[in-house]
């Protein structure tokens, strides 16, 4: 009687185990290349904005006789102000002018007439951006 041979129809777990680890080399080699190219992306990313900044700091130069974004409602231009309550609130000394410009910004271009005013807040150091915010979104349609 003849033996019959059985048809091998699949692979086996050593050929398995190395079509696993083929892959999981290439995954280890690829994946360092896509983080440079996300690494990459980012950077070009904040590039363009330190750019679109620039032009805007440049553009409101030309239109402002070379001066820079700045808080500039003192007490004695307390009547450029949109809002009243901020008028009297800028009638006091320089900061409380700027104070006030800063409140009349966030009110205007965010339709919150109710947003409070803020006594003893000198906007100078982290919110100089909202004039030049202001600035750009006057300008823009």
């Amino acid at each position: 009687m003849v033996g019959h041979r059985r048809v091998r129809s699949g692979f086996t777990l050593i050929e398995l185990l190395v079509v696993i680890a083929i892959i999981a080399l290439l995954i280890g080699i690829l994946l360092p290349a896509l983080g440079e190219a996300r690494k990459s992306g980012r950077l070009t990313l904040c590039l363009s904005s330190m750019k679109q900044l620039g032009t805007s700091v440049h553009s409101y130069a030309a239109d402002y006789q070379d001066k820079l974004a700045s808080f500039t409602v003192t007490a004695a231009s307390a009547d450029r102000l949109t809002y009243p309550d901020l008028r009297a609130q800028a009638g006091g000394i320089d900061t409380a002018g700027a104070a006030a410009q800063a409140v009349d910004i966030i009110r205007r271009r965010t339709g919150d007439d109710g947003f409070p005013q803020i006594d003893g807040w000198i906007p100078h150091v982290l919110y100089t951006h909202l004039v030049l915010q202001d600035y750009l979104a006057a300008r823009l349609p």
